[in-house]
C-alpha cells in the first residue's frame, strides 16, 4: 500500500465508510508499516516521504520514538533533515532535546539549519533564543545556518522586546564581512526594533551600502520606524538617487512615514 494511502489510517475519521479502501488497519499497524519504509526502503525519496507523513500525524505517542529510532541509522542527509523537520511538528520537549543534541556537533550545514527551523516550531517563543543563539556565528555553505537563526529569532517575536534577540540580529545586520543577502535578511528581521534610536542611526549611517538588497532593506527599515523626522532624510536621499526603481522604493517608505 502506498505511503499516502497508509496516511489515511493514521487520521481519526468517524465519517461514512463509503468509498474507503476495503482493507482496514488500525493506526498502530499503519504507523508500523510507514516506519518499515522509513528504516528499510532502499530509495531515499521513499524514506523522506515516510518521515514527512509521520511528521504530519502525531496522533499516536509512538510516532516520535519511531522517528528518533530511525534517525541514527539513516545514511542520507536528506532523510535526516526530514526526520528533524517532522519532530519539529510534535511540540514535545523531549523531541526538542533530541533535535538540539542531534545538531550540536553535526557537520552537515543543511541538517543543522533544518534542525534550527524545527526547534523554532517545536519550542515556545520564550525558549527559542537559548536554543538557537549558539549557532548565530557558525559559518556555513550559503549561510544557511545563520539564515535559519535569523528566521527562528524572528518567530520568537513577543510583545516584550528581547534585547538579546535584537543584539544577535543586529550583529549580523551591521557586522563585518557579512554576505549581502544574509545582511539584508537580518536588517529585515529588525523591523520590530525599527523605532529604536540605535537602529535608526545605524540604518542612516549605512544607507548607501553598495548592495541593492541591503540598501532597500535599510530604506524599508526607516520607513517602518514611525519617525516622521526621517522624511527629510529620505527625501534628500531620493534627490541624489538616479535609479528609478530605488526612487520608488524610497517614495514608498516616505509615504509610510507620512500616513
Amino acid at each position: 500500500m502506498a505511503l499516502r494511502g497508509l496516511e489515511t489510517f493514521l487520521k481519526e475519521d468517524e465519517s461514512s465508510t463509503a468509498g474507503k479502501p476495503g482493507v482496514t488497519i488500525n493506526q498502530l499497524e499503519a504507523l508500523n508499516l510507514i516506519e518499515e519504509n522509513l528504516k528499510n526502503d532502499k530509495f531515499w525519496g521513499v524514506r523522506v516521504e515516510a518521515a514527512r507523513v509521520m511528521g504530519k500525524n502525531f496522533i499516536i505517542d509512538r510516532t516520535s520514538n519511531k522517528l528518533k529510532d530511525s534517525y541514527e541509522i539513516q545514511t542520507d542527509s536528506r532523510v535526516k533533515r526530514e526526520i528533524l523537520k517532522a519532530l519539529g511538528n510534535s511540540k514535545k520537549s523531549d523531541d526538542a532535546d533530541f533535535i538540539k543534541i542531534s545538531i550540536q556537533n553535526e557537520l552537515n550545514n543543511y541538517i543543522v539549519a533544518d534542525g534550527i527551523n524545527a526547534l523554532s516550531k517545536n519550542l515556545s517563543k520564550e525558549e527559542i533564543y537559548d536554543a538557537v543563539a549558539p549557532f548565530a556565528n557558525r559559518i556555513s555553505h550559503r549561510n544557511v545556518i545563520q539564515s535559519a537563526v535569523i528566521d527562528a529569532l524572528d518567530t520568537a517575536d513577543t510583545k516584550v522586546n528581547d534585547e538579546r534577540i535584537k543584539k544577535t540580529i543586529k550583529d549580523i545586520a551591521f557586522g563585518i564581512d557579512i554576505e549581502g543577502h544574509l545582511r539584508a535578511n537580518a536588517i529585515t528581521a529588525l523591523k520590530k526594533y525599527a523605532a529604536d534610536e540605535d537602529i535608526k542611526e545605524l540604518a542612516k549611517k549605512y544607507i548607501n551600502f553598495n548592495f541593492i538588497f541591503v540598501k532597500k532593506a535599510l530604506i524599508t527599515l526607516l520607513g517602518v520606524s514611525g519617525d516622521k523626522s526621517l522624511i527629510k532624510f529620505l527625501n534628500d536621499l531620493k534627490e541624489t538617487t538616479t535609479d528609478p526603481d530605488m526612487s520608488k522604493h524610497i517614495e514608498r517608505s516616505i509615504t509610510k512615514l507620512e500616513s
